[in-house]
């Protein structure tokens, strides 16, 4: 598999190959798939070659980016009829809404039942601190808060785990330490040179599953009609 470089940040690019090896193991065929907040697309990307993809942003630029059905919308106000779809990719998306509540209420709207929700947060709300903000994060999430969540909407959790391990006490250094936004704003052109080993990293920090990591990622289905 490829190393994707969407971010051209070094900790960026890592998180997103990360996230997308995780991913990768959700084996879905057939069926029609919401890639919510996609950004540049490439998780809902992994999915088009036995599915139907639509993509959904709020930033048109990164809209642009993607191939295939794409909308420029808000989760707010969604405008899919209701059990649209079979599957919906939510990936770090409700961390960066005022009212995650309603958006989770409407997704769940969206989904079949018996549909699926592939949910990635930000992990750990006791975190929450100078990076979130400097990011647009409203808060973090701990998993007792997905728990709830999927029990107030009508989930039953599949799978929950947490995932990039590998820039915890990095992270925990730069977030009440250093604070050097450079790490989160900046760019670097080095990634091309050493790819194999950040392909290596990004491999094993996806197949170990540790009690701690800076995301979770669950996988959800509806129980409820």
């Amino acid at each position: 598999m490829a190393f994707i470089i969407p971010h051209k940040r070094i900790g960026a690019d890592l998180w997103a190959n990360i996230r997308l090896n995780i991913f990768k193991n959700f084996k879905i065929k057939g069926k029609k798939i919401l890639d919510l907040g996609c950004g540049s697309g490439y998780l809902g990307a992994n999915f088009k070659e036995n599915n139907t993809v639509f993509y959904f942003d709020l930033n048109k630029k990164e809209l642009k980016q993607v191939t295939g059905n794409r909308l420029s919308a808000n989760i707010l106000q969604p405008p899919f009829k209701e059990q649209a779809f079979d599957c919906i990719i939510c990936a770090d998306v409700l961390e960066h809404l005022n009212d995650d509540k309603t958006a989770l209420k409407n997704i769940t709207c969206l989904l079949k039942h018996n549909g699926i929700l592939l949910l990635t947060l930000p992990a750990f709300s006791a975190l929450y601190s100078h990076h979130d903000k400097l990011i647009g994060h409203r808060r973090r999430y701990d998993k007792k808060d997905i728990k709830s969540l999927a029990k107030l909407f009508g989930f039953r959790i599949i799978s929950i785990r947490y995932c990039c391990f590998i820039f915890f006490i990095p992270f925990l250094l730069n977030q009440f330490i250093s604070k050097k936004n450079l790490v989160y704003l900046g760019t670097s052109g080095i990634e091309k040179h050493i790819l194999p080993l950040l392909k290596l990293i990004a491999l094993v920090d996806s197949k170990i599953k540790l009690p701690f990591g800076l995301s979770l990622i669950a996988k959800l289905r509806k129980i409820r009609k």
